[in-house]
């Protein structure tokens, strides 16, 4: 696997806090903010670039405390669009907050999620 260094994307440096870097094929995108109202428009851009580059997303999710319905929604259209493309949108480190979230939700089986990033290239 060819890594390259992490970057911080131009929003982030705005002060959404959104770290881009690839590792082999895979764009890994860390969201350093809870996903909200407030962060999805910067974290849909991200997403947007991602699917430009590549057909395996990953989302770390580790410095995430909260999901609310707009992140919800966003994380469905990103999965359905990178679905429709051919690639795949998956979550790792996924806190027990948003995982109840996602549970009381029912989306937890929509999504792909892994323990690491590792894990969820591998599987690929």
């Amino acid at each position: 696997m060819s890594r390259t260094s992490s970057t911080l994307s131009d929003n982030a440096a705005a002060g959404t806090r959104i770290a881009c870097s690839k590792i082999g094929k895979a764009t890994i995108l860390v969201a350093s903010v809870s996903l909200t109202h407030e962060s999805c428009q910067d974290l849909e851009v991200e997403f947007e670039n991602a699917m430009s580059e590549t057909g395996l997303i990953v989302l770390d999710l580790r410095s995430v405390a909260f999901i609310d319905s707009e992140g919800l929604e966003l994380l469905v259209r990103i999965h359905d669009c990178v679905n429709d493309k051919g690639g795949s949108l998956r979550l790792v480190h996924v806190n027990e907050v948003c995982t109840d979230i996602l549970v009381a939700t029912r989306l937890l089986n929509v999504f792909d999620v892994y323990r690491d990033v590792q894990t969820a290239i591998a599987e690929g």
